[in-house]
């Protein structure tokens, strides 16, 4: 279970309730974040601490300097910890979706008395589990059952009770690299030893939990987070996850690449894109159109420069990249339902998060890029019924007062997976009380049967 004490407070041993405080951390590419509060059982979310910082020794999502990133960490706890009057004991911490793999397994179970058990449908969900083709640096950090299958129906939500002889289910196995994990806790260890992470999340299960609403997974709909440098893609149908992938890509790309085209240095291309950058160049207005930016570049070798930029060409090359980008999520998104015989109908489009998401016109160029797919498809595809919206987190209980906490805005796309992990981290613990509390139902209930059986056998 995932908690933090208020200084001052203990926690009694091995006490179990969902109803505890939890803090995530969220070490991205552009910023490190780390979050606490409280997730009701109708999956509101009090925000009880909040606190960021500039991220170092990551690059589009793989942690390149351990020394780096502890310093920031350090400092960052530290400070969540002055501010916020607690002390991190207990963390669920994010995976980007470069470091994950999805695979679809199924897995069976022989229904003993002819009515799916508790037990029946577990080791079902285990047999999936164990066939899947794992390599050696991966380990499993979700099980997402899609359906089950019995000699009544092909598409069973909830088995239990059904009369069956066999139980089949279609899971969704989610894998992540070892080896971002080891140094995931080699980092927080070097923090502090008293830190333990109790949950795994990928990002962009995380981000959906905190955008997305119900009748959205279940008409069809694409989440997209763009962070600093990775990439996360979730596609849901009928309620649930049908596909994700993710990769190493996406805000510092643009930044570089204005830094290239203009020859300038990365920190000023970041800030000119931050600024005045827009995604689609239509949105200029028009007496705005061949205004130049003007800007000082400092050279080591010569006096400061005077450079200047036009909001057209910064805009243009912002458009170029996202554009690149997009084709490619919703290429592999197209392949996908090629190559598995799928007809994908995201009725409620795409929904946009992360620190990229900002960007001005950003769903201007989502809707380019789908148009100009379903042309080259020749598809009937209604070109005017593309959704796209920019999302942020949903359901911050206290209004304005949980809006801003340690003097930031959470209603921003790129605090999605910082206010998503908490509501994912919830879920989990949930789902662990849940199976322990049946498993131990199910213990009683085995030695109750045995001594029937013995009184039986002996009387």
């Amino acid at each position: 279970m995932s908690f933090l004490k208020r200084s001052g407070q203990s926690q009694q041993q091995g006490a179990k309730s969902v109803d505890d405080s939890l803090v995530a951390i969220d070490i991205g590419t552009s910023k490190v974040r780390i979050i606490s509060g409280t997730v009701k059982k109708d999956g509101q979310v009090e925000i009880l601490g909040y606190s960021e910082s500039k991220s170092r020794g990551v690059n589009k999502g793989a942690i390149t300097d351990i020394s780096e990133l502890s310093a920031v960490l350090t400092e960052v706890i530290q400070q969540f910890n002055k501010n916020f009057s607690m002390n991190v004991q207990h963390c669920i911490v994010g995976i980007p979706g470069c470091f994950i793999k999805s695979q679809m397994q199924e897995g069976t179970a022989t229904v003993q008395s002819g009515y799916v058990t508790i037990r029946d449908r577990n080791l079902a969900i285990e047999n999936a589990r164990a066939g899947t083709n794992l390599g050696e640096d991966e380990e499993i950090i979700h099980t997402l059952p899609q359906n089950y299958h019995t000699q009544t129906s092909e598409e069973v939500i909830n088995p239990i009770g059904q009369y069956a002889k066999r139980l089949t289910v279609e899971a969704q196995i989610i894998s992540c690299k070892r080896g971002h994990v080891a140094n995931l806790n080699n980092v927080l260890s070097s923090v502090s030893s008293d830190i333990q992470v109790d949950s795994k999340i990928y990002n962009g299960i995380a981000a959906a939990d905190a955008v997305l609403t119900e009748s959205e997974k279940e008409i069809g709909v694409s989440l997209i987070d763009i962070g600093g440098g990775t990439v996360s893609v979730n596609v849901y149908d009928n309620k649930r996850m049908i596909f994700s992938f993710g990769f190493p890509s996406g805000g510092d790309g643009i930044t570089q690449q204005i830094a290239k085209n203009m020859g300038i240095s990365l920190d000023m291309a970041e800030q000119l894109k931050v600024q005045f950058g827009l995604a689609d160049p239509g949105l200029i207005p028009q007496d705005k159109q061949n205004v130049r930016l003007k800007f000082k570049q400092s050279s080591m070798y010569q006096r400061d420069d005077d450079n200047s930029i036009s909001y057209s060409q910064l805009s243009i090359i912002i458009h170029e990249e996202l554009k690149q980008l997009f084709q490619r999520i919703i290429y592999t998104i197209s392949d996908f339902a090629s190559s598995n015989g799928k007809s994908l109908n995201l009725g409620a489009g795409f929904v946009l998060t992360g620190g990229v998401a900002n960007t001005v016109g950003m769903e201007c160029v989502l809707e380019e890029v789908v148009r100009e797919l379903y042309v080259s498809q020749d598809s009937a595809y209604p070109m005017n019924k593309i959704k796209v919206r920019i999302a942020q987190p949903l359901g911050l209980v206290g209004g304005q007062e949980n809006s801003s906490i340690g003097g930031s805005s959470l209603l921003s796309p790129d605090k999605a997976v910082a206010v998503g992990l908490l509501r994912s981290g919830r879920s989990l613990i949930e789902e662990k009380i849940f199976y322990e509390n049946n498993s131990e139902k199910q213990k009683k209930k085995s030695i109750i049967r045995s001594i029937r059986d013995w009184i039986s056998h002996e009387f």
